[in-house]
């Protein structure tokens, strides 16, 4: 029988031999990881508390729509027998799975300008900021929510590696920029004292 520390990565939960390789691999392409990995590997970094377990199967990253080198991780992840899935790829989205290895990969294209200026290296990982993460989960459950607790859970590890990372000012300058009603603001610190 496996010991739980011999299933536990350093970096975050891996559940296929291609999860680290793929982070790698995407961090050299200029693609940054988001999601839920993301704020586990972040609540690693930083020593937090991790209040939930990352999905399973999939790893999720964004890159500006501007990146030469994202047609490489496309013409990497093909070479490790990925296949794109969902309608393939869009000026927006790729999507890929090897169902033999089990994981899937999810590249979000963005064109926003400012993007270039919100992802970090994080021990030679390449992540989205954790402000950027929170404001990402906090947007999503304030105009249609399908993963309430989740969301909830990673609010709060964000806040506590933000309060790390001594940018609790940022957070409220980005969250103070939103468009969030009096209720939505009342939901958000309710969210986080959970």
């Amino acid at each position: 029988m496996k010991k739980i520390s011999d299933m536990m990565n350093k970096l975050f939960d891996s559940y296929s031999p291609l999860d680290v390789p793929v982070v790698h691999r995407a961090t050299t392409y200029g693609c940054a990881l988001i999601g839920g990995t993301a704020v586990q590997f972040l609540a690693r970094q930083y020593g937090v508390k991790e209040r939930r377990a990352r999905s399973v199967n999939d790893l999720d990253f964004i890159t500006p729509a501007s990146n030469p080198l994202t047609r490489h991780f496309n013409d990497w992840l093909v070479g490790n027998h990925f296949r794109e899935i969902k309608a393939g790829a869009s000026e927006y989205m790729w999507n890929y799975e090897n169902p033999d290895a089990g994981v899937e990969v999810d590249v979000l294209i963005s064109h926003d300008p400012q993007l270039p200026r919100q992802i970090i290296k994080v021990a030679r990982i390449l992540v989205w900021h954790p402000v950027n993460l929170f404001v990402s989960k906090v947007q999503r459950m304030t105009t249609f929510n399908t993963r309430a607790e989740t969301d909830k859970a990673d609010l709060n590890t964000l806040y506590d590696i933000l309060e790390q990372r001594n940018e609790l000012p940022l957070l409220e300058a980005a969250l103070s920029s939103l468009d969030l009603s009096d209720a939505d603001i009342a939901r958000v610190n309710e969210w986080i004292k959970e």
